[in-house]
């Protein structure tokens, strides 16, 4: 393989990036969860001894349903879109 990133992709993806941690409240649309799933699932899975499997949940109700769960932490309840990650 002979391609590689530019220096400013490089910077977005590594010394750039940073963790969102405030979410407008403005739903998300399912075609873009839809995306990002898509990208998300080509990822590598430890051999796929761990795939990944996740729930997105977008309706206020659904995601106070979350709140129990032991896997989910209070912290993506606030946004639009919420995701359950199950081991």
């Amino acid at each position: 393989m002979t391609a590689s990133l530019d220096q400013d992709v490089l910077d977005q993806l590594f010394m750039d990036a940073r963790t969102q941690n405030d979410w407008p409240e403005k739903p998300v649309l399912a075609n873009l969860l839809e995306a990002v799933w898509g990208l998300a699932k080509m990822g590598p899975t430890s051999a796929n001894c761990s795939p990944a499997r996740i729930v997105f949940v977008v309706l206020s109700k659904a995601k106070e349903s979350l709140r129990p769960c032991p896997n989910c932490s209070p912290t993506p309840m606030p946004g639009p879109g919420s995701r359950a990650t199950c081991p």
